[in-house]
């Protein structure tokens, strides 16, 4: 059990350490970076070009990707965060920066008695970025790298706006790369030639 405070303990201390150095240029940023679902129509389009475009083989992977990806993310909401049920940082600790209608707020106990109660662990954008990348990394390295760099920041942008403690971060990253291996290993053996 002292183990477990220790890690909690430190948890909490990387976190106030990591959201509140602040910078303009990341004040502006990371609202923008973390926001996945935006991105999402850009990357539909790409993957069903492809899927016109490419061979059989590329269309199983582009398949298997997004299926991997999927079956992610219902994990990490569906199973993960109700079992362990970890409250948000802005839910549980005062003076975490956190932004609401563009503007960015200190939490305090007043601010926090009006959020609504919300789940941390694990960070669900950690979980998908990190399937993405190391699912593509066993196909294609550079995209990979390229994948792992987005999965990175991504990751940090939760910490910076205080919705998610870096252990949530790290444990979805481990999870999201167990996950995209996983798929990308069963894949290859049932990919077409």
């Amino acid at each position: 059990m002292e183990f477990l405070y220790r890690l909690k303990e430190l948890d909490e201390h990387l976190l106030i350490l990591l959201n509140g150095t602040r910078t303009s240029i990341l004040d502006w940023a990371m609202p923008r970076v973390t926001e996945i679902g935006s991105i999402i129509p850009f990357v539909l389009l790409f993957v069903c070009w492809r899927l016109y475009k490419g061979d059989n083989r590329e269309r199983f992977f582009w398949i298997a990707g997004i299926m991997a990806v999927i079956v992610a993310d219902a994990l990490c909401a569906r199973l993960l965060k109700p079992f362990f049920a970890r409250p948000r940082p802005y839910n549980m600790l005062d003076g975490i920066y956190i932004i609401k209608k563009g503007e960015w707020l200190l939490t305090n106990e007043s601010l926090r008695s009006g959020l609504k109660l919300k789940f941390s662990f694990p960070s669900c954008h950690a979980v998908n970025t990190w399937t993405a990348a190391s699912y593509v990394s066993l196909f294609h390295k550079k995209s990979g790298l390229l994948l792992a760099a987005v999965a990175f920041v991504v990751s940090y942008s939760r910490i910076y706006l205080g919705v998610h403690y870096p252990g949530d971060t790290l444990f979805g990253a481990v999870t999201g790369i167990l996950v995209g291996l996983s798929f990308g290993l069963l894949i290859r053996k049932g990919m077409p030639q």
